[in-house]
């Protein structure tokens, strides 16, 4: 018995001697077939597809149809995104083109259907933020009987849907006008006056940079604002009512700052030639994209280390 069990105790050391080989020269020379098995292969992991696998979108309170794809994403410091991303609308007339043709920059923005007399209050103001309303009817001369000019009117609903807060990520929210029982508002000594179903509310900033009138400023559940002062507009296809016709026109807000809790911060900067044209976006940590366009639309993006052309 004695014999046996000190067998196997000298089996066990020697065992115990050659693993302890084995690691040492493991240790001192290592092939890069093993150094790569041993890293993270993030980029071949199989992930489970989800139900917007092509980027589509849909809202299940009016039944619209969307469809977001993100091209260039840099990750960086802090959780506010630097990327760009398309969106396309099916249903948009072939005549309203976007940044990348049939799709859209899919950016944060407030925005909303106008006529011609523009983003302005039911009075006629450009106090778009403070004085919240929906816009002015508009008269149209029409040839009635006999040459006659005769005046059609056509109502703010005739053209205008309301105006729409869309964040990347977030969807689409009405802008709403805070009621009286709704308390809840950041404790900055500012006014609130706005807000939407998902709890994002809106105060009023003074001016924006490239049109007359208020912009907006918007903040998140999650304490993240939004600068929206950059204006652009585009012509959608005009209404025909009575034998009359008026034009509408598509107003953006764009944000040029996003920033959190902590003070970091991403920014959009605009084409003052074309104000709907991006040209950079760029964030306190380093993170850039810059774009360059062709004939009015996206030809590149750039982070400067890939470009992807359009």
């Amino acid at each position: 018995m004695h014999n046996g069990l000190a067998a196997l105790a000298r089996r066990v050391a020697a065992a115990a001697a050659m693993v302890g080989s084995l690691t040492a020269a493991q240790a001192s020379s290592v092939s890069l077939p093993y150094l790569e098995g041993q890293m993270p292969m993030a980029p071949d992991a199989v992930a489970t597809l989800g139900p917007d696998l092509f980027g589509d979108k849909v809202n299940l309170f009016n039944g619209s149809l969307e469809f977001e794809q993100v091209d260039l994403s840099l990750p960086g410091n802090f959780a506010l995104p630097v990327a760009l991303g398309r969106r396309y609308a099916p249903g948009r007339m072939t005549f309203v083109r976007g940044a990348f043709g049939d799709w859209d920059l899919d950016v944060p923005r407030i925005s909303g259907t106008f006529s011609r007399l523009g983003w302005v209050t039911s009075a006629g103001g450009s106090n778009r933020c403070s004085g919240y309303s929906l816009p002015p009817a508009v008269s149209e001369p029409s040839y009635g009987g006999g040459g006659a000019i005769v005046s059609v009117g056509f109502a703010p609903s005739d053209y205008w849907q309301g105006n729409f807060l869309h964040v990347p990520g977030h969807g689409g929210q009405e802008l709403l006008q805070r009621g009286a029982g709704y308390t809840a508002q950041p404790a900055d000594g500012n006014a609130w006056p706005l807000v939407t179903r998902n709890q994002w509310q809106l105060r009023c900033l003074s001016s924006v940079q490239n049109h007359p009138g208020e912009g907006f400023v918007a903040i998140s559940p999650e304490g993240v604002r939004y600068r929206f002062d950059w204006m652009a507009v585009r012509p959608l296809a005009q209404i025909r009512k009575a034998g009359a016709t008026t034009p509408r026109y598509e107003y953006f807000l764009y944000a040029t700052e996003v920033s959190d809790r902590f003070g970091n911060w991403v920014r959009y900067t605009y084409s003052t030639a074309n104000p709907m044209q991006l040209q950079r976006i760029e964030s306190m940590d380093g993170r850039v994209i810059t774009l360059q366009y062709s004939n009015g639309r996206v030809s590149s993006a750039t982070d400067g280390t890939r470009t992807i052309h359009f």
